[in-house]
């Protein structure tokens, strides 16, 4: 699945894919600078691997009024949407992607929250 969005770190409109879990790799996103870069095989500029993320979540700020936003244990990215629907549609698909790839995996979770 692949959409035109903002990404937060160049505010400029990028091309995001959504790939599922297969024999080229993990589910992940991936962003190239236009559609053009796309289709023409140029590698993509960023990749985030979903089972690498410890949240995500929708966020909503004056700025970017629909928004999801990727944790991951270095970093976070955000990609915000023209549209809510848009936005819940893309969440929801991450979520359900990451969720399969952990269950896959052996993967271990840090855990955050309070030490008692």
């Amino acid at each position: 699945m692949s959409l035109s969005c903002f990404c937060f770190q160049t505010n400029k409109k990028k091309l995001f894919v959504l790939r599922e879990e297969s024999s080229s790799g993990p589910a992940r996103l991936e962003y190239f600078d236009n559609e053009k870069k796309f289709k023409t095989g140029v590698s993509a500029k960023r990749i985030i691997v979903l089972k690498n993320c410890f949240s995500i979540n929708a966020k909503s700020d004056p700025r970017h009024r629909h928004a999801v936003i990727l944790y991951t244990k270095d970093d976070c990215f955000g990609v915000a949407f023209d549209s809510d629907t848009d936005c819940q549609e893309w969440l929801s698909l991450m979520l359900d992607l990451r969720s399969q790839s952990i269950e896959d995996s052996t993967l271990t979770r840090p855990l955050f929250g309070k030490l008692t």
